[in-house]
């Protein structure tokens, strides 16, 4: 994770994708700046997803019912 957050240091928005042993991929895009914290912090513009190849493309964004993004 340091390696992580060294190299992602400074960057406006960042999309992460991740592919599991069973073919799913999933990931998210950010639009705050990676660095460890001990509470929730972001913004609503960043959301998750989820895939798999031939299938639509699951997402969920922010609520907006908490500040816990």
């Amino acid at each position: 994770m340091n390696t992580f957050f060294t190299r992602l240091s400074g960057e406006p928005a960042t999309l992460v994708l991740l592919e599991d042993e069973n073919g799913w991929k999933f990931g998210a895009m950010a639009h705050a700046d990676w660095e460890k914290r001990t509470q929730f912090y972001g913004s609503s513009e960043t959301f998750v997803f989820t895939f798999r190849n031939g299938e639509t493309v699951q997402y969920w964004e922010a609520t907006g019912k908490n500040d816990m993004y």
